[in-house]
């Protein structure tokens, strides 16, 4: 989809074409066909590019990089602190391998006659961690939606989780009051939902999945627990800000806290750590392995290597 807007944008033969966090959810591949794109627009259209992002992933061009800190643009000739702290942590140690928790058998999902996934088998123990690997389009997302009970086509499928098969007569809530699941779905839902005229505050305590699973919870305990995870973060003076006028980073470090608030056994994140810059990614991959226990389950889409989250020692490419 991002390639998509992209390819639209540049149809447009613009004379300035500006891209906010174009590298988004991109994989290895993507990203250098786009920065040779990029490098072919800047020279045939003489466009100017204006690109916001953390110096990740630039093409080959000759940039006038500028540095922004507390709302003021600053020429990158002056001295800035640097962006990724020394951070270390102790990845807590899994359990022993337990029961399966996720076992899918020869998985197969189609959309009329275009095949997306077959054959697609893949069997996952309590306590274990994995990245979930592969190119743009390889399925990864449709897999965590599968599990999670978003994908009518679980129904036909042989997935079992916990032992229990779906479709045996359990509630859809029955499945996903026992998975915490972050996905980038969720980061444009909340933007373009009645959650983006919340507060920080109510935002985060607004996390519940099924009917009265709110009634499970200490309020005030929970809110207290809110408002040490955004202190972790530094965020805490935003906690009577408005969701919309919240930074896109900001925003989902928000996302991280409610989904590590209400945590459950099985977490699903699907690229986790979009629109951070390296201080916060360093720091979000603390606060997720601060609050994991060794009997967790985690899976992790990501396109960038395992060494990206210390701790997984499992990877299933797709």
């Amino acid at each position: 989809l991002r390639k998509l807007v992209l390819l639209k944008s540049l149809a447009r033969r613009p004379k300035v074409l500006v891209m906010d966090y174009l590298y988004e959810g991109l994989d290895v591949f993507s990203r250098q066909d786009l920065n040779d794109l990029l490098k072919e627009i800047a020279a045939s259209l003489q466009c100017t590019l204006i690109i916001v992002d953390n110096l990740n992933h630039l093409p080959d061009l000759p940039f006038e990089t500028l540095y922004v800190a507390d709302f003021k643009v600053h020429p990158a000739r002056e001295q800035f602190p640097p962006l990724e702290n020394a951070l270390s942590w102790k990845t807590p140690k899994a359990a022993t391998q337990g029961e399966p928790v996720i076992q899918c058998h020869s998985v197969r999902v189609t959309y009329g006659e275009k095949v997306v996934i077959r054959d697609f088998s893949w069997e996952v123990c309590k306590g274990e961690r994995w990245l979930l690997s592969g190119e743009n389009g390889s399925g990864k997302s449709t897999i965590l939606s599968l599990l999670f009970a978003d994908h009518p086509q679980a129904y036909r499928n042989e997935i079992y989780l916990w032992g229990r098969k779906r479709g045996s007569g359990e509630s859809i809530w029955d499945i996903k009051n026992n998975i915490s699941f972050l996905s980038a779905e969720m980061f444009t839902y909340a933007s373009n939902s009645f959650k983006n005229n919340q507060k920080v505050l109510p935002f985060l305590l607004t996390h519940f999945q099924g009917p009265f699973e709110m009634e499970k919870y200490d309020v005030q305990q929970l809110q207290a627990k809110a408002l040490n995870m955004l202190a972790f973060f530094g965020l805490q003076n935003l906690s009577g800000v408005l969701f919309r006028n919240l930074s896109s980073g900001q925003k989902q470090l928000l996302l991280i806290i409610r989904t590590m608030l209400f945590k459950r056994d099985l977490l699903l994140l699907d690229e986790p750590f979009q629109f951070l810059d390296a201080h916060h990614k360093a720091l979000a991959k603390q606060f997720i392995h601060t609050h994991l226990h060794a009997s967790d389950t985690l899976i992790v889409i990501s396109h960038h290597n395992d060494a990206e989250f210390p701790g997984i020692d499992n990877c299933k490419h797709m």
